[in-house]
């Protein structure tokens, strides 16, 4: 009885953090699409505008965080970086990471 109970614990437990990871991935997502006007369709972008498919989530956020601090300067990126919360930048940085050729 006490293996069983274990079991749905833990089982609950990893439902509970799938649906977690399933919001946030979602969440990203639904950030990263409205960055397809600069940055192109899935995050590729042109000559003059960066690339974010495939870079590393860390870098993309600290890049975010400087822009929302006003440490790195931009035209646009420090506006829209600043309507941000921390969550956010965390999912949208993932969402970018996440996808590769």
């Amino acid at each position: 009885m006490k293996k069983i109970m274990l079991s749905v614990i833990w089982l609950g437990c990893w439902s509970v953090a799938s649906v977690a990871d399933a919001d946030e991935a979602l969440r990203g997502r639904t950030i990263g699409v409205t960055c397809a006007g600069c940055h192109g369709t899935d995050g590729v972008g042109s000559d003059m505008i960066p690339t974010l498919k495939g870079k590393d989530a860390a870098s993309l956020e600290a890049l975010l965080t400087e822009y929302k601090a006003g440490e790195r300067t931009g035209s646009v990126m420090p506006r829209i970086a600043k309507g941000y919360s921390a969550a956010d930048i965390k999912a949208v940085a993932a969402y970018f990471a996440s996808l590769q050729d």
